[in-house]
């Protein structure tokens, strides 16, 4: 355990060393009360630190079954938007996800990360056409969480760039995407699923912000060395938390 504690804490310096690349525009811990988008017809509470959405487990239309804000963002700077989101209850549901530069409203013509079956994930886009699209779907690194663990979802725009992560696992790149407005949110398979959302957190990224000596976020970070820890695999947390001591950009070493 005191080699955990060292891999936490060295983390924990190097993340604190990259700040300086990232400035906060938006950031929902979650930690009052209240709701989060306009959508009457899913439930949206704030509580325990956490936001609820269709807690009720109401069976909902695919037209309603997105919450969705207002969040401004300057797309002609590097940014990254991140958020965890678990399932409270399944139902006969297939996917959840991440909705960025949606419309107003809680239709679903968006740009969506979604996570579907709990091991795969991929990115669904329309067009101002209204015409659908769907990247390939990629493996999630993962699988079959239990119900309550996060799945962490971001996207980055770096450049011209967008890249889309589950798990700090890359699921899609691109260089075009339709920005219909300025509404971020969730959305959810609306038989019956419940999700929460630990946190929503956007920050604009400096003009030499380079994304392969990025960290993950630290709650992905000590999700991974905890899981590796109670499986026994000792060796494969030090080289993993080795692996990205190489990326950072400092002289520390493990």
């Amino acid at each position: 355990m005191r080699l955990f504690s060292t891999i936490t804490v060295l983390f924990c310096l190097l993340v604190s060393s990259i700040s300086a690349q990232e400035e906060v525009i938006y950031n929902n811990e979650f930690d009052t009360y209240g709701t989060f988008g306009s959508n009457v017809l899913c439930k949206s509470e704030i509580k325990n630190g956490k936001l609820y959405l269709n807690s009720n487990r109401a069976l909902l239309a695919a037209s309603n079954s997105t919450v969705k804000q207002e969040i401004i963002i300057n797309t002609k700077r590097n940014f990254k938007i991140e958020t965890s989101i678990a399932i409270e209850y399944l139902g006969e549901s297939k996917y959840f996800g991440l909705i960025i530069f949606g419309p107003s409203g809680s239709g679903v013509y968006n740009n969506t990360l979604e996570v579907y079956t709990g091991t795969s994930g991929f990115v669904s886009e329309y067009n101002s056409l209204k015409k659908h699209s769907l990247s390939d779907f990629k493996s999630l690194p993962f699988k079959n969480k239990k119900i309550g663990e996060p799945y962490f979802l971001k996207v980055e725009k770096i450049g011209s760039i967008y890249r889309y992560y589950i798990d700090d696992a890359l699921i899609y790149e691109t260089d075009k995407i339709e920005i219909h407005d300025n509404y971020i949110g969730f959305d959810l398979d609306g038989k019956g699923q419940s999700i929460s959302v630990d946190y929503l957190r956007i920050k604009y990224l400096s003009g030499d912000y380079d994304p392969d000596k990025a960290l993950p976020d630290e709650k992905v970070f000590t999700a991974k060395i905890n899981g590796l820890y109670s499986e026994g695999k000792k060796e494969e947390a030090i080289k993993y938390a080795s692996d990205l001591l190489k990326k950072a950009p400092t002289n520390t070493t493990l």
